[in-house]
Formats: C-alpha cells, sequence, structure tokens
C-alpha cells in the first residue's frame, strides 16, 4: 500500500512538473498583430528565455516594392537592414503563471527599445504585450497563428 502511495505522488510531482514546463512554453510560436501590421515568431532560446523575430510586416509599409527597413533605429549601422528577420524581442522571462517579463521590445516605426511584459488570454489564442516607457504604458493585442 505505501509503495502505490509513493508511485501516485511521484506521478503527480511529474505531472506537475511536465504540465509547468508545457505552459511556460504557450508563447512560443506565430503571432499575428491584431491591427495587420505583421508577423512575429517567438521561441525559446537555450538559457530558456524567450525571443521574437519580425516574420512578415504588411505590404502597405512597402516603398516601390521593397520591405521596409530599419531606418529609424538608433545605430546609424542597422538603419538600411531589412525590418524582416529583425529580432524585435529579446530576453523575457516566464515569471508566473501566465505571465513573461524582463523582457525588451523593439519598435522599428519608433527606432526605440522598451521594457515588455506578456501574458495568454483567450485560452491561449491571444497573446497580449504591455510595452512601458517610464510609467505609461501601451497594450498591444496578437493572435495565435500555430
Amino acid at each position: 500500500m505505501m509503495k502505490i502511495k509513493e508511485n501516485l505522488l511521484f506521478m503527480g510531482c511529474l505531472l506537475f512538473a511536465f504540465s509547468t514546463l508545457m505552459s511556460q512554453d504557450e508563447i512560443v510560436g506565430v503571432w499575428d498583430k491584431s491591427d495587420g501590421k505583421g508577423k512575429m515568431e517567438i521561441y525559446k532560446s537555450s538559457d530558456g528565455k524567450y525571443f521574437g523575430r519580425i516574420l512578415t510586416v504588411s505590404e502597405r509599409f512597402y516603398k516601390n516594392g521593397q520591405p521596409p527597413v530599419d531606418h529609424l533605429n538608433p545605430s546609424t549601422k542597422l538603419q538600411t537592414r531589412p525590418v524582416i528577420g529583425i529580432t524585435c524581442l529579446t530576453n523575457v522571462c516566464y515569471t508566473q503563471s501566465n505571465q513573461w517579463t524582463k523582457g525588451t521590445i523593439y519598435n522599428p516605426e519608433k527606432g526605440k527599445y522598451f521594457p515588455c511584459e506578456f501574458w495568454l488570454a483567450d485560452n491561449g489564442k491571444t497573446l497580449k504585450m504591455k510595452g512601458y516607457w517610464g510609467v505609461l504604458y501601451e497594450t498591444h493585442q496578437w493572435g495565435r497563428v500555430n
């Protein structure tokens, strides 16, 4: 009888650990910005932090058929790089149930970096991001593509 209890306890601990790991990675995938500006892919690095790169940009930002470049970047060396492919989200950490914080997001439309945090809504179908500048913030919404 004692052996059965030990096995059940062990299985419960494994299940809890597995579900926690799975919930941490719920942010991973491709997300479409609700305003139609483009898509971002969020991935997990080997150190356990989350990063994101711009996959697509709406054609309304193209000039003469060419995708936009990062012309507002504070580094003059980067002002000619294409926006598509930019790592725009860096060093995001899973901090508690359904919350990812301590990261930075780069906005190529403003050429600025902002502290940010994320959480999921609508049973994981919607990613909400809050970007901060001082005590003010702005919330953006992304829809899951995959």
